[in-house]
């Protein structure tokens, strides 16, 4: 087998797994772009949208106690209660999307502080309607503060965890571009050493033939200048 033959053997080769390598690299490009796309993303965004609410929930909950008109009273339970709603809504679109098992830990330490929040701010709020506030303000500081404050470390924790993540996939997604850069730059350089090869063997075989044609006409017109000589 002539370098020449090995060359071909050696360069297909060397494209074949250049281009199985390269869809590898961009099906895990494209795995990436998704998980971050359908996944941490949506998930940072969501809870984001808990850890506000809860927030507003608190000052809501605040501002009842401070009310003493009872038309008051009642327009700042109906926006508690819709904001409770939208909670909940929140977490229903939220738990499909948990991963990792920080993520079921941090959330489920949410959910838990988050549903005895509620309890005491049930008891706040038969106070507040009594116009007992000093009853409703020492709960609101108490155990029912707390609380809150360890629902909303947990979910600034999630938010860190699902933005890390999608950080990860990011630098992840960032690597895979590189090696397909790469290899298809080393595809490119082994095809164009094929080519000039290439080149090289088709100029070598038309100087040969060019050669060969030109020894023939030589030796044409030798004979003939010798036949001409003879007569």
């Amino acid at each position: 087998m002539n370098s020449f033959k090995k060359l071909f053997i050696v360069s297909g080769l060397v494209v074949i797994a250049g281009l199985i390598a390269t869809v590898i690299f961009l099906n895990e490009i494209h795995d990436s772009s998704n998980m971050i796309e359908r996944n941490w993303l949506p998930s940072a965004i969501h809870v984001s949208h808990i850890n506000t609410m809860t927030s507003d929930y608190r000052i809501l909950e605040l501002q009842h106690i401070l009310s003493l008109e009872e038309s008051q009273m009642i327009g700042y339970e109906e926006q508690m209660s819709r904001k409770t709603v939208l909670i909940r809504e929140e977490m229903a679109a939220y738990e499909p999307l948990i991963t990792t098992d920080n993520e079921k830990k941090l959330y489920a330490i949410f959910a838990s502080k988050w549903n005895e929040y509620l309890k005491h701010s049930d008891a706040l709020l038969q106070h507040s309607r009594k116009n007992s506030n000093s009853e409703a303000t020492a709960l609101s500081r108490g155990e029912a503060e707390i609380l809150f404050n360890d629902l909303s470390n947990s979910l600034v924790e999630l938010v860190k965890e699902n933005k890390m993540a999608a950080q990860l996939e990011s630098e992840t997604a960032g690597r895979m571009f590189m090696l397909s850069m790469i290899n298809l730059l080393l595809m490119a350089g082994m095809a164009g050493i094929f080519i000039y090869k290439t080149i090289r063997r088709l100029k070598g075989m038309f100087d040969r033939v060019v050669r060969v044609c030109t020894n023939i006409i030589a030796e044409q017109s030798f004979v003939t200048a010798e036949s001409g000589s003879a007569k």
